[in-house]
């Protein structure tokens, strides 16, 4: 055996250091001289403890409370028709004129509309919204006419975009619609939708300087299951914004349906009013007759059934075990199959909430969970009885 020393391995010379993971391995560089000591070092700098948590850390904000996160992203989301431009529209210039959102006034913001499909429409509902409100945005609210749609996923968009962010100001920036930025075929990949949210939204957010980035795109066919397309999206958002539209009576609002901090806010009523936008003349010699435009403004609370409604179905059901949700959607007029989808999980939350306040009692999981009085609602009727109100009568659809 020789005596000659070993001859040592470059790893033990100089640290190796993961670039990346790939499908053919681990691809790795040459890491200089000291680089372990010194990130080690920038990572201990990071470790905050007792008062240095709640001063070295900043709070969570808001730009909407409970709605739209300062620093972050939003996913706005709804089922074809049912008003995802009418609603980032509204919300855009809300935030563009100073105006008012979910009981807030709004800080006046630079808005960068993104209109990555029909800008035609955008042009008639900003007129309207004008018309409508008699406020302008003083070059506040920017729309990007984008005719040949970017591909998001592609490595040099979010650094252009960004750049473009930072050229006009933008404090907000609004994408309508994400999948008309997402290459075809990735929209359902989670791997390269999780690349797209890390190269292209985060750095569009950074480029607002704590601002926010807001994704309008489409609800999925199981309407249960939220946005369209791969699950990593919604997991990457900080908060999710669901629009609702009830045919049978008109209603429309929007829910909160996913927070990733803060109390979850009540939902917000909103109806289609028709605002007359006046001719013009086009670039090219066209006329354009003046036309009607739908605009969404905030309304009061539709005419649905109310708390009373079902406080009177689960007491119906108290000698037989209880309600079940389904008995209480029917006597809320869900009736339908696809009614039932989309009010699943609202009706939900309200009983959830109703539980809270001790007016319903919560028995069994899964398909057999009834609800039945709770001490809130039983004092009430023991109450009412005591008072010799006449007996209650069955609830008739």
């Amino acid at each position: 055996m020789s005596d000659r020393p070993k001859r040592p391995k470059p790893s033990e010379v100089v640290e190796l250091r993961v670039v990346e993971d790939t499908d053919a391995g681990t691809v790795e560089e040459f890491a200089p001289s000291g680089y372990v000591e010194n990130r080690l070092a920038e990572w201990e700098a990071q470790i905050f403890t007792g008062d240095d948590i709640l001063t070295r850390i900043a709070p969570r904000e808001f730009l909407v409370p409970g709605w739209f996160v300062q620093d972050g992203t939003s996913l706005l989301i709804a089922a074809p028709g049912g008003g995802k431009s009418f609603f980032a529209l509204m919300l855009g210039m809300a935030w563009a004129t100073g105006g008012t959102f979910a009981g807030h006034q709004l800080p006046k913001k630079r808005v960068l509309y993104i209109a990555a499909e029909r800008s035609s429409d955008i042009r008639d509902r900003y007129e309207a919204y004008r018309n409508h409100s008699g406020m302008t945005d003083e070059g506040r609210f920017m729309v990007w006419d984008m005719r040949e749609p970017i591909d998001a996923t592609s490595p040099d968009s979010g650094p252009l975009v960004s750049q473009l962010v930072k050229k006009t100001r933008a404090e907000i920036v609004i994408v309508d619609t994400y999948a008309q930025v997402t290459a075809e075929g990735k929209e359902n990949d989670n791997n390269e939708t999780q690349k797209l949210v890390k190269s292209f939204v985060k750095q569009v957010v950074e480029a607002t300087g704590r601002g926010h980035v807001m994704l309008v795109h489409h609800l999925g066919k199981n309407a249960e299951a939220g946005a369209r397309g791969a699950t990593s999206l919604l997991a990457a958002v900080d908060s999710q914004v669901t629009l609702f539209h009830e045919k049978s009576s008109g209603a429309r609002w929007a829910e909160v349906t996913k927070l990733n901090a803060g109390e979850t806010p009540n939902r917000e009523n909103f109806r289609i009013e028709s605002v007359e936008v006046s001719p013009m003349v086009t670039p090219d010699g066209r006329l354009i007759a003046a036309r009607s435009v739908g605009v969404m403004v905030a309304s009061s609370a539709p005419t649905e059934a109310s708390e009373e409604i079902i406080r009177h179905v689960v007491g119906l059901y108290e000698d037989v075990g209880g309600a079940s949700r389904s008995d209480i959607q029917n006597a809320l007029g869900h009736a339908t199959d696809e009614e039932k989808k989309q009010k699943k999980n609202q009706t939900q939350r309200r009983l959830n909430g109703l539980r809270d306040q001790g007016k319903v009692e919560v028995h069994g999981r899964a398909q057999a969970t009834r609800y039945r009085l709770g001490p809130v609602w039983r004092l009430t009727e023991a109450s009412d009885e005591a008072e010799g109100d006449e007996p209650r009568r069955p609830f008739i659809l």
